[in-house]
């Protein structure tokens, strides 16, 4: 059987999504629908620099090297770092980076792309050939690195959060959001639930 091509597997991803939405019906989002979110966060906010953490095989970083400047990406396992790079050497704007996400943060924070930023938050453990840190979800702690440099943020996006509470070693869905609303607090940043993840969403000003 021919194996169908990434395009038409990232449409048909895309394409179950809509038909979930229009159902009410709970979603794991696909990868197409996960960088629409990522691509209308950054028109909203004019963001320059993508920030991600947990690369995987490389997939949105991909997709977002035509929309940001910059694009810095972390993946904790060594090898799923190697192949991505090579998947994304092809793109100048794009840097792989393999360690833990919270340790290389500040760094990639302090990067000269990312003057305004969009982080997309998908550094967790799920199985397979993923990669369990001393942490096996860092959002919170990820998210007081963020704090600190807060005048760079311009939008964060965080994966998966059906998993908070339910996974093991996650925080519940509770102590995400409060930490969400204390690192990120309003009338300075909007955030919201949509579908399986949180947006955090800086508010322009009047």
């Amino acid at each position: 059987m021919k194996a169908r091509h990434p395009w038409a597997a990232g449409l048909a991803g895309y394409l179950l999504d809509l038909s979930r939405f229009a159902n009410g019906a709970p979603a794991n989002l696909h990868s197409l629908m996960k960088y629409r979110v990522i691509r209308a966060l950054a028109k909203r906010v004019g963001a320059t620099c993508l920030i991600e953490t947990g690369t995987l095989h490389g997939v949105t970083a991909a997709r977002c090297a035509r929309v940001f400047e910059t694009v810095l990406t972390v993946e904790l396992d060594a090898q799923l770092a190697a192949r991505a790079a090579a998947l994304l050497a092809k793109y100048r704007n794009v840097t792989v980076y393999q360690g833990d996400a919270v340790a290389l943060l500040p760094q990639l924070l302090a990067h000269p792309g990312a003057g305004k930023s969009v982080v997309f938050l998908d550094a967790h453990y799920c199985g397979g050939n993923t990669a369990r840190g001393e942490v096996p979800e860092p959002a919170i702690a990820e998210l007081d690195i963020l704090a600190r440099s807060r005048d760079r943020i311009a939008g964060i996006v965080i994966d998966d959060f059906r998993c908070f509470g339910v996974e093991d070693g996650f925080p519940s869905k509770a102590q995400l959001l409060a930490a969400a609303e204390a690192y990120f607090p309003h009338p300075d940043f909007a955030i919201r639930a949509l579908c399986d993840q949180i947006v955090i969403e800086r508010m322009a000003r009047c």
